[in-house]
């Protein structure tokens, strides 16, 4: 075998274990032993006489043990996306959910 099939093949073998451990990586991920089960969207304006009620909410819901996921800025404030996680519970079966024209959750 040539140096250049020899420096190939090493190269071709760490890029093989890097995609190796991406793969586990991702597979850790979808395995979460936690899953999000609750959203809920806080508005907070910055008006003197409005900026405490979301401020009163956000810290009743992190104190509860909800987590902020995502912050988008406004002209007039903050919105928080928040979210509240269980551990999985093992079933076995998986029960679909849908949406309906209402904007309700049902199984059906």
């Amino acid at each position: 075998m040539s140096r250049y099939e020899e420096s190939k093949l090493l190269e071709h073998d760490s890029r093989l274990a890097k995609i190796s451990r991406d793969l586990e990586h991702l597979k850790e991920e979808k395995e979460s032993p936690e899953k999000m089960v609750e959203i809920k969207v806080v508005p907070i304006e910055f008006t003197p006489e409005e900026y405490q009620i979301g401020e009163a909410q956000m810290n009743a819901l992190l104190a509860s043990g909800w987590l902020v996921q995502k912050e988008f800025s406004r002209e007039s404030g903050v919105v928080v996306f928040m979210s509240r996680w269980e551990k999985k519970k093992d079933s076995g079966t998986k029960s679909k959910v849908y949406l309906t024209n209402k904007g309700e959750v049902s199984n059906r």
